[in-house]
């Protein structure tokens, strides 16, 4: 029916463009019709045109659109949908469609519009030719509403450690990271050195060939005895406690004996059967089932997990489904085609590199049927408790068939992100994805690194561990938009204890998962004081900011290369600023150290660490660190050498004094920067043109500050609202004094954005 359209069905919107405001309540027409009056964001929009026989519309010759709009906004769901079609149903004499949301759709009102345009015989009264115009016979429109559901709270700072095995950790010696003990109650230990709140197990693993696996019990059963006793151990040592299940993927040798209908998976050599489970399987749905309802009954569970809840590279048995849902336009002949050239035809769109319309809809497609199958999982189970789910980080989880905020509203309370199997390139690409893609309010996002050398690419320089603690804290402000993530988790204790640990003890792995924590919880603001290392003289030093007054402050050495001189300090309030010398600068190694305050709680620390010789000490910025990612300082500079060495040169000394720095054009800045950095640092060592110029301007008052733009078009002078002694440049280097005690106040950056008190600016110009 596409051939009949025109731009006359332009005539339709356009009449109807008066009633396109913001949606103020419900609207029913009596011929075109929503399945529901609201939906969540995974699910898809049924659509059902039945006009009245008066109206003669002749399905042969007609063609029947639909757009959407959001207030005056015209909405463009996933692969470039801007409209869709619909078919006409002969039974029941109606015109019928779906139509898949946006992903992270807003919110509120929504209104689709239908258009019917009907092939016309026009006599030219001259000639008398004929010829055919397409003329709007119809239109009409209809309203629902887009929502979320409000997930069960977590607090914010939550932070986990998770215990992968098969074998019954209860009865597993295990080594305490405080002293040589060994025995199994000894993970109670390790998360508590990492601050942890909770501990998540893995329990339900499908292993094919394992023994007394079987169709009438698929699942290894030494996780399930030791279940009740880690549990009750947990919580008696103060930890919550978790179980996770396997959900559709299978472990061991893909020996297909188990009664599941296997994921068709495509490849270049043909189809063939992979080693998910079709997420529609009845049979698995009710395994993972029995497995959820013992953890709910199990009283020292607190928390229920999913892992492996996605389709992985499969998914093609739902072809045909696909494609009339998601309106993919097909070949000619696709209704005569038989089932394996059918897949092989979809599968060759969605393998491809570029970008096209069928792999930007498989996408959602695959989403979406992930979110359906963690609703039918919710509503058999009928689990009360919190339910976390991983999703892999890739492209927001959309690579793999994953969506956060499909996720939230099918059922998950918690999205755990999973960072891992990439590099550093993909992890800056990944922090740029998500903070593009989340505002802040979507999903409750728990950010994870696994403890895996060669998965952190054999990194010496940074050490591996340094690296891994770079990637996490990225994710701090990096994954969203609008505000922090709640919380984090350390992927996992086997992995540290004899996993692929490189040249690195489990020691060091621990320190820097428990840096991580405390780091996040400093972001938040959850803890009295703050703290970070600084190097100057040839001393290693501790920097303290106290938010509120500290008693008992006690700072343990965690390394044997750490020194340390003094150990226990009583801090007055009149103090909220503070150094305390170490000792002398370690040569090579890992410096660490444990900073606590009187509290028995193991989550009030905060753990700092550094190897010696630093890292980034002289080269300050990270080659692929996002600017999206956060961070004490961020120095933003024109393009010329001069000016990014200038900016070099203050970040050096910002390295030093254990700030996170990083950098960007000033062409670059945009608006939400600047929560994102406790200050943003102009570096101009020329005038400023007129797109810099431009640039700032709109930085300004997109960020609410008051000052007056016409001082930025005579260079950024020193009149704007800094301490003058910050822009001092002698002889091509910062005088000390001046830069020091600018870098030694620099606050934590705000929580929220749009706050003007926040937007700290120093200029480093050379006038």
């Amino acid at each position: 029916m596409h051939k009949y359209l025109s731009i006359a069905s332009l005539l339709a919107i356009s009449l109807l463009a008066l009633n396109l405001g913001t949606v103020s309540g419900p609207y029913r027409s009596p011929y075109f019709s929503v399945d529901k009056a609201e939906y969540f964001r995974y699910e898809m929009v049924s659509l059902n045109f039945k006009p009245d026989s008066s109206q003669k519309i002749d399905p042969d010759a007609s063609a029947v659109s639909v757009k959407f709009f959001f207030a005056d906004t015209a909405l463009i769901s996933a692969g470039d949908c801007r409209e869709i079609f619909l078919r006409y149903d002969k039974a029941q004499m109606s015109w019928r469609g779906t139509w898949p949301l946006p992903w992270n759709p807003p919110l509120g009102g929504y209104k689709a519009v239908i258009t019917v345009t009907s092939q016309q015989t026009k006599v030219d009264s001259t000639t008398l030719l004929q010829s055919y115009i397409n003329a709007v016979i119809s239109s009409d429109s209809t309203t629902f509403i887009v929502k979320s559901r409000t997930p069960k709270p977590i607090p914010a700072g939550f932070c986990v450690m998770t215990i992968e095995s098969s074998c019954d950790v209860s009865r597993t010696a295990l080594r305490s990271p405080y002293n040589a003990s060994r025995k199994w109650q000894n993970f109670g230990d390790w998360a508590k050195f990492l601050g942890a709140d909770a501990v998540w197990f893995s329990l339900g693993w499908t292993i094919e060939g394992h023994p007394g696996t079987n169709d009438k019990n698929p699942w290894v059963r030494d996780n399930f005895r030791a279940l009740p006793r880690l549990a009750k151990e947990a919580h008696d040592q103060g930890l919550q406690f978790g179980g996770y299940v396997g959900s559709y993927l299978l472990w061991g040798p893909p020996l297909k004996k188990l009664k599941y209908e296997y994921s068709i998976e495509a490849g270049k050599n043909g189809i063939f059967r992979n080693h998910h489970v079709n997420l529609d399987d009845a049979k698995r749905r009710d395994d993972i089932v029995s497995v959820l309802k013992v953890l709910e009954q199990e009283p020292n569970v607190d928390f229920i997990g999913l892992d492996y809840i996605r389709p992985g590279a499969g998914g093609y048995e739902t072809v045909n489904q696909f494609v009339e849902q998601m309106n993919i336009e097909t070949p000619r002949d696709w209704r005569k085609w038989p089932p394996n050239q059918r897949i092989m035809w979809v599968a060759k769109q969605v393998r491809v590199n570029e970008v096209n319309t069928v792999h930007a809809r498989w996408q959602w497609w695959q989403a979406h049927r992930t979110a359906l199958a963690v609703v039918r999982l919710m509503e058999e189970s009928g689990v009360t408790k919190p339910v976390w789910g991983f999703t892999l980080g890739w492209d927001k989880g959309h690579e793999h068939g994953q969506d956060p905020c499909m996720m939230n509203d099918a059922g998950l309370d918690i999205d755990a992100v999973m960072m891992y199997e990439s590099s550093a390139r993909h992890c800056y690409q990944m922090t740029s994805d998500w903070s593009n893609y989340m505002k802040g309010d979507e999903a409750q996002l728990l950010v994870g690194q696994e403890v895996d050398f060669p998965l952190l690419q054999n990194t010496v320089n940074p050490p591996a561990p340094e690296e891994m603690y770079w990637r996490w804290t990225d994710a701090i402000k990096g994954y969203t938009d609008g505000g922090r993530i709640k919380g984090m988790f350390w992927h996992d204790m086997f992995r540290g204890m004899r996993g692929r640990k490189g040249p690195y003890s489990s020691q060091e792995w621990l320190i820097a998962g428990a840096a991580g924590f405390s780091k996040l919880r400093q972001e938040l603001g959850l803890h009295p004081l703050t703290a970070r290392l600084m190097t100057t003289d040839n001393s290693l030093s501790l920097s303290l900011n106290l938010l509120s007054p500290v008693n008992n402050l006690k700072i343990e050495a965690l390394t044997p290369g750490s020194p340390l001189r003094q150990k226990d300090h009583d801090l007055a309030s009149s103090l909220p600023d503070t150094v305390i010398r170490l000792g002398n600068i370690p040569k090579t190694g890992m410096a660490a150290y444990r900073i606590t305050w009187g509290s028995t709680d193991h989550r009030d620390q905060i753990v700092v660490f550094s190897y010696f010789p630093q890292a980034y000490l002289n080269q300050p910025f990270r080659q692929w660190q996002a600017f999206r990612s956060g961070g004490d300082i961020l120095f933003a500079h024109q393009p010329g050498s001069k000016s990014f060495q200038m900016a070099l040169k203050a970040g050096q000394l910002a390295r030093a004094r254990g700030l996170v720095v990083n950098h960007t054009s000033i062409d670059s800045l945009f608006p939400n920067l600047a929560y994102k950095y406790s200050r943003i640092v102009i570096v101009s060592s020329d005038t400023l043109t007129v797109s810099q110029q431009t640039a700032l301007s709109k930085w300004f008052a997109a960020t609410g500050n008051s000052q007056n733009t016409s001082l930025i078009s005579s260079g950024l002078p020193k009149s704007l609202p800094f301490p003058a002694d910050l822009t001092v440049w002698e002889n091509s280097s910062l005088t000390s004094l001046g830069f020091a005690r600018f870098l030694q106040t620099t606050p934590s950056a705000p929580i929220k954005p749009g706050v003007e008190s926040f937007i700290r600016l120093a200029n480093l110009d050379k006038k």
